[in-house]
């Protein structure tokens, strides 16, 4: 994202309409620690395992998880 970074993003999306739920699927564990990724429904660092982030997506979005 030339000129913005993710969070960045956020900040401007939470600023847009406070309703839209937001997943910070994020390179860097760091950025957790940062006052604006609070405003996160989820944090999730990137990983090739997609498990956690496809389970915090479900819970945000309050969809049941197949067994």
């Amino acid at each position: 994202m030339p000129g913005l970074d993710g969070l960045d993003t956020l900040t401007r999306i939470h600023n847009l309409d406070r309703r839209v739920r937001v997943v910070l699927n994020s390179a860097y564990a760091a950025y957790r620690e940062q006052f604006v990724s609070w405003i996160a429904d989820a944090y999730v660092v990137k990983s090739s395992n997609t498990a956690e982030l496809q389970a915090a997506v479900r819970s945000v979005l309050g969809v049941a998880i197949p067994t």
